[in-house]
C-alpha cells in the first residue's frame, strides 16, 4: 500500500508508510494547515453506502474517549469508499519493539504497564466500550514513556465496515477471550486479553500457539499452562491472580479489570517486601486485611472448563483412552504443554458407549520411541484390533491400476491438473478408484505409517505413487505410496498446516511464514514462493491454471501458475478452509459456524447453513451435496439449496476435512478415529483407532485421502497412518 504516500486523507497528507497489520496500514501524515502530525490508519475495506454511517457513528464513539493512557481519535472520515482514522503520533513505537517476541519482562515492569493499560480499559468500560484487541502492538510507548492504547475499537469498526450480516469475530486471535471467539464479547473479554499478554510478558512464551484453529479452541477449551513451570521463581500468589483473570467463564474473572490489575500489583508487592514466598499457597486469604479491598481480593482458583461444560459434582471426567476403550483403568488426565498440546471439549451426543459428552485430543509432536531425533519409519499392523501392534517391516505393495485406469488418470491430469482431492470438488480420492465401497469398507485394516518430525495437521495428496504432506516440522514430505519409504521432503520457513495441491507436475502448499510455495512434485526443489498478508493455513485448490487460497488476514487470493497474483478479495473472517467449486458455485466454511455458497462468476453468496460450532473442516462435493464437519461432533450432508439431508456424530470434535469415493464418506475425529458413513443415509460403516499406541496422541485434524484401495491420513503422534483391505 506504500502507493498511498503523497496522498490526502482528510486534512491530512500520508508522507511515510509506518505499518502494515491484518485490520489496517499505518501512516505518517501531516495536516495541510496545521503542519502538525498524526497517525493515519487506512482501513483494509470499502465501505458501500449503507454501512458509511455505521462506521461514522462507531469512530464518533471511540472519538468521544479522553483519557491519559489512551490514544487520541483527531479526526476520521471515508475517501473513496474507503475509511480512515486520524490519531496522536506516538514516535517511541511499540511494546512489541520494546518486548521482542520471547523476551521475559520483569515482574515491576509488567505490573507497571498492566496498571497503565487497565486504567485506560476501567475508564472505557465505564463508558460502555469494548477495546476487543489487546496486544503489543497496540500498545505505543508516549513522549514521557507512559502507555498509550491504541486501536480503541478499530477490530469493532472494522467488522462494522466489512458486513453487518455477520456476528462480531473482531480481534487477534491469540489475545482473543473465549466469549469474544464465540462472537459474544463482554467487558471482561478485555480482562482476559490482558491477562494473556501479562502471561507472555512474565514467561517468555504466548499462552497458546498453532493456527488460528488451534489456537482458537485452545482458548475455548483448554486450562492456561501454569505459569510456574516457566518461570520457576514467580510468586504462587502472583500466578494465581494471572490464572484468574484467565478463567475460561467470564463470571469467574474479578469484578472489574482494575481489580486485577490491583490485585496483581498487590500480589507482587506482598512477594517482594518479602511476606509471602515461593513455597506459599495462594488464596484469597493472604490478601485480606493489606490495602486492597474485599470485593477486588482475587476469588477462588476457577475451574479448568467454562461452566456450562462442567462434569456434575462428584462425577468423574474421562479425559483420554490411552490403552482400551473398555478399560476404565486406562483413563487419565494428560499435561498439556502449550506448544505440544491441542485439547478440545465441545458439546455433543452422548455416545453409542455412554462415555461423557467431553472428548478431549492431544497430540505430542514426535513421541515415539525411535530415537531422540524423532524421525524413521516404523510400520503398522494388519489387524483391525483397537489393541495395536508393530510386526515386522514387511510391507506388500498397494493395488496397482490397470492400464485403461492409469491412462484415463494421466489424460485427467493433463486436462484438469491433479491436486489436494484430485479436484475442484475436494472428494479426496483418485477419480478411477474402483477398489473401496460400501460393500467391503469395514474389511480396512492398517497397511504402514511413516514418520515425520511432528505434528500432521495437513491432509495427505496422492499422485502417480507418491504421497504428500505437510507438518508441523516446517516442512513438506513426499512418501512411496507402496511402502511409505520418504522420496524427499522440503522447508517451508514455519508450520505447514495447509494440504498440498499438486497439478502438472508441481506441488502448491501454503505455510505459517505467511508463503505460498510451489515445489516441483518430482525433486522437491522450489520453484517459487509468494508472501501474502498471514498464516496460510488454508489448502490451495488448482482450477484451470488459477491457484485459489485463502489468508488468515481474511482475504481469498488467486494466482496464476507462475505465481502471479489475479485478484483478492476481503472475507469476514480468516479464510484457513480449503475452497470447494462445483457447478459454478464455491462453496467455503467459516468459523462463524456456518457453511457458505457463492456464485464463482460475481461472489454473490447465495445462502448459508449453520452447524452447532465452529467450522474447520473444509467442504467436499459430490452429486449435488455438500459433506462438511464441525466442531459440534458431527458430518453433516447438505444439499446444493442450503438443506440438511442427514447429519452423523462421532464422538469427537471434527476439524477433519470429508474425503467421498464410491458411496461412502471417510473423515478423522478428535477421538482419535478415522470413520466411515454411508454417504447416501449418514450410517456408520467403520471406524479404526490412530495412534492409539501412544499415549495422548489423539488428535487428528489431518483429513483422509483414498486411492488405489488405500486410505491415507495424518495424525497428532507425526506419523502418517495407510489402511488398506485386509
Amino acid at each position: 500500500m506504500a502507493e498511498r504516500i503523497g496522498q490526502q486523507l482528510g486534512n491530512y497528507r500520508l508522507i511515510q508508510l509506518l505499518g502494515r497489520g491484518g485490520f489496517a496500514d499505518v501512516y505518517l501524515g501531516e495536516h495541510m494547515h496545521l503542519g502538525t502530525q498524526a497517525a493515519i490508519k487506512v482501513l483494509h475495506t470499502r465501505l458501500v453506502s449503507e454501512s458509511i454511517e455505521r462506521f461514522r457513528r462507531e469512530a464518533r464513539t471511540i472519538a468521544r474517549l479522553e483519557h491519559p493512557h489512551i490514544v487520541r481519535v483527531l479526526d476520521f472520515g471515508v475517501e473513496g469508499g474507503t475509511p480512515f482514522l486520524a490519531m496522536s503520533y506516538a514516535p517511541n513505537g511499540t511494546l512489541r519493539q520494546r518486548h521482542l517476541r520471547g523476551t521475559q519482562v520483569p515482574l515491576k515492569s509488567v505490573v507497571s504497564y498492566v496498571k497503565q493499560v487497565a486504567s485506560a480499559l476501567q475508564y472505557a468500560h465505564e463508558h460502555h466500550v469494548i477495546h476487543r484487541d489487546i496486544k503489543p502492538e497496540n500498545l505505543l510507548v508516549g513522549r514521557n514513556d507512559e502507555i498509550l492504547l491504541s486501536d480503541f475499537g478499530i477490530a469493532l469498526v472494522t467488522q462494522s465496515a466489512q458486513s453487518q450480516h455477520t456476528q462480531d469475530l473482531a480481534g487477534t486471535i491469540a489475545y482473543m477471550a473465549p466469549e469474544q471467539i464465540k462472537s459474544h464479547p463482554r467487558l471482561s473479554s478485555d480482562q482476559y486479553s490482558l491477562a494473556v499478554l501479562t502471561y507472555e510478558w512474565l514467561s517468555g512464551d504466548r499462552l497458546f500457539q498453532g493456527s488460528f484453529t488451534e489456537i482458537a479452541i485452545k482458548h475455548i477449551q483448554v486450562p492456561p499452562p501454569p505459569l510456574r513451570e516457566k518461570v520457576p521463581m514467580l510468586s504462587p500468589a502472583v500466578e494465581q491472580v494471572v490464572l484468574t483473570a484467565l478463567a475460561k467463564d467470564p463470571k469467574q474473572r474479578f469484578a472489574t479489570i482494575q481489580a486485577f490489575a490491583t490485585a496483581l500489583e498487590d500480589a507482587a508487592h506482598l512477594f517482594q517486601t518479602g511476606q509471602i514466598s515461593e513455597q506459599d499457597s495462594f488464596s484469597a486469604s493472604p490478601l485480606v486485611g493489606s490495602t486492597v479491598p474485599s470485593e477486588l481480593v482475587a476469588p477462588p482458583k476457577p475451574p479448568t472448563a467454562s461452566a456450562e461444560l462442567m462434569t456434575p459434582p462428584n462425577q468423574p471426567i474421562p479425559i483420554t483412552e490411552v490403552v482400551s476403550l473398555s478399560s476404565p483403568s486406562a483413563l487419565s488426565m494428560p499435561t498439556a504443554s502449550a506448544e505440544q498440546a491441542l485439547l478440545t471439549e465441545l458439546p455433543a451426543e452422548p455416545s453409542p458407549r455412554g462415555l461423557s459428552r467431553r472428548s478431549v485430543l492431544i497430540g505430542l509432536a514426535g513421541l515415539v520411541g525411535v530415537g531422540a531425533a524423532g524421525t524413521g519409519i516404523a510400520w503398522l499392523l494388519r489387524s483391525p484390533s483397537p489393541q495395536i501392534s508393530f510386526p515386522s517391516p514387511s510391507p506388500k505393495p498397494s493395488p496397482s491400476l490397470s492400464p485403461t485406469s492409469s491412462s484415463t488418470l494421466a489424460r485427467s491430469i493433463t486436462s484438469s491438473g491433479a491436486m489436494f482431492g484430485f479436484d475442484p470438488q475436494h472428494t479426496h480420492f483418485n477419480p478411477v478408484e474402483q477398489t473401496l465401497s460400501v460393500a467391503n469398507v469395514s474389511h480396512l485394516a492398517p497397511y504402514w505409517k511413516a514418520l515425520t518430525g511432528a505434528t500432521i495437521t495437513s491432509s495427505p495428496a496422492v499422485v502417480n505413487g507418491v504421497v504428500y504432506v505437510g507438518c508441523d516440522d516446517h516442512y513438506l514430505y513426499a512418501f512411496d505410496t507402496a511402502t511409505g519409504t520418504q522420496v524427499w521432503k522440503a522447508r517451508t520457513g514455519n508450520q505447514v498446516h495447509s494440504s498440498p495441491a499438486v497439478a502438472k507436475g508441481v506441488v502448491y502448499v501454503g505455510s505459517e511464514d505467511s508463503k505460498l510455495y510451489v515445489f516441483d512434485a518430482a525433486t522437491g526443489h522450489q520453484r517459487w514462493s509468494v508472501l501474502i498478508g498471514n498464516f496460510v493455513d488454508s489448502s490451495p485448490a488448482v482450477v484451470n491454471g488459477i491457484v485459489y487460497v485463502g489468508c488468515d488476514d481474511y482475504y481469498l487470493y488467486a494466482f496464476d501458475t507462475a505465481g502471479t497474483q489475479q485478484w483478492s478479495t476481503l472475507t469476514d473472517y480468516p479464510v484457513y478452509c480449503a475452497p470447494a467449486v462445483a457447478n459454478g458455485i464455491v462453496y467455503t466454511s467459516s468459523p462463524n459456524a456456518r457453511l457458505y455458497a457463492f456464485d464463482a462468476t460475481t461472489g454473490t453468496r447465495l445462502w448459508s447453513f449453520p452447524t452447532g460450532d465452529l467450522i474447520a473442516s473444509s467442504p467436499a462435493v459430490v452429486n449435488g451435496v455438500i459433506y462438511v464437519g464441525s466442531n459440534d461432533h458431527y458430518l453433516y450432508a447438505i444439499d446444493t439449496t442450503g438443506k440438511q439431508r442427514w447429519k452423523a456424530s462421532t464422538a469427537g470434535s471434527i476439524t477433519s476435512s470429508p474425503a467421498v469415493a464410491n458411496g461412502v464418506v471417510y473423515i478423522g475425529s478428535g477421538d482419535g478415529k478415522l470413520y466411515a458413513f454411508n454417504a447416501s443415509t449418514g450410517t456408520q460403516l467403520w471406524s479404526a483407532p490412530i495412534g492409539i499406541q501412544i499415549p495422548n496422541s489423539r488428535q487428528i485434524t489431518s483429513s483422509p485421502m483414498v486411492a488405489n484401495g488405500v486410505v491415507y491420513i495424518g495424525s497428532g503422534d507425526g506419523n502418517l497412518y495407510a489402511f488398506h483391505l485386509s
